[in-house]
């Protein structure tokens, strides 16, 4: 049985950030998943909402350059189809996937290489398996972590 390789997927929203910072910041996290997350690669989608279609992320977009950062969604996705290797996909925070259930568990169901995906949440991680993922739809509504804002003034 091959080891797992441990992958790090990061998501920057589209924000008014200079790019300057928002390199530092996807720099920041990187230096966090390969240190402390130990990730052996880490890609990175800039300027996607959590709501994007997954595997429809950086499909058109220009490739944004950063530190020691492996590549874009597009990447990854060849990544996982490629490996011949198990996955361990880690993410920081739920949204930093996706913010829809229905495709997170299209994701994990087209890409069966992925055998678990943790999740870091402040200092402490949960991990779940690729079974969890596709089954347990309590673990799948965890990712709809955002709700629309209240409207007070009504």
């Amino acid at each position: 049985m091959a080891t797992k390789c441990t992958v790090g997927y990061e998501r920057r929203p589209n924000t008014d950030e200079p790019d300057t910072t928002k390199k530092k910041l996807v720099n920041l996290q990187t230096y966090k998943m390969k240190t402390k997350l130990l990730c052996e690669d880490v890609f990175v989608s800039c300027n996607t909402s959590a709501n994007d279609p997954i595997t429809e992320r950086d499909a058109t977009t220009p490739p944004y350059t950063f530190d020691d950062c492996s590549g874009n969604t597009q990447d990854l996705i060849t990544k996982i189809t490629n490996s011949a290797r198990q996955i361990r996909l880690v993410v920081i925070d739920y949204a930093g996937l996706s913010t829809n259930p229905d495709d997170i568990r299209l994701f994990i169901s087209l890409n069966k290489s992925i055998r678990e995906v943790v999740m870091n949440i402040g200092h402490k991680v949960e991990v779940y398996s690729r079974y969890d993922l596709l089954k347990n739809i309590k673990i799948l509504n965890k990712f709809r972590c955002r709700r629309e804002c209240v409207k007070r003034s009504r």
